[in-house]
Formats: C-alpha cells, sequence, structure tokens
C-alpha cells in the first residue's frame, strides 16, 4: 500500500489500497477511536491556511475522516459516539 500522499492523489487511492488501510484501522483501533479520530481530522482540517499545500491537506483530512465515518456508521452514528464521549461539536 502506497501511504506517502505526495506521491499519488487522493482520489487515485484503489479499492485495494482503501480496502487495506480500513482493515489496519479496524484490527488497530476501537468504533470510539476511529469515530474521534474523523472528529479530529474534521477539526484539524477547518484550522489549516488556505495555501496550495494547505488545501492538499485539507482535501486528504476530509477524505480520511469521510472513511472514517463510513467505517463506524455514517455522520449520525460518529456524532452520537462523539458526543457520549464528550468531544464538542
Amino acid at each position: 500500500m502506497n501511504t506517502n500522499p505526495a506521491e499519488h492523489d487522493i482520489d487515485e487511492l484503489g479499492n485495494d489500497d482503501k480496502a487495506e488501510l480500513e482493515e489496519a484501522i479496524r484490527n488497530t483501533f476501537s468504533p470510539e477511536a476511529v469515530a474521534a479520530i474523523a472528529h479530529g481530522a474534521r477539526a484539524a482540517a477547518g484550522m489549516i491556511h488556505e495555501s496550495d499545500e494547505g488545501l492538499r491537506v485539507i482535501r486528504e483530512l476530509q477524505w480520511f475522516a469521510g472513511v472514517l465515518q463510513q467505517m463506524v456508521g455514517g455522520e449520525e452514528e460518529q456524532q452520537k459516539t462523539c458526543d457520549e464521549l464528550g468531544l464538542e461539536r
């Protein structure tokens, strides 16, 4: 799996690579941690300056947060878990 974002566009990530990423995340983190990481990734994306590099990072963080969100059952389930963990919206 190619994990260096500088070497590819996030939109070009193949299904096999995405499946490997999701499997590694599932094998490493609890669903609650995945929800919290998605929350943090979205928050971080909102704090980055909109330079060329910053826009790339924002896009990658938003993509990653979306992958994580789907892994925990979608936006509503992710938000419910974050609320239970006491994470601010």
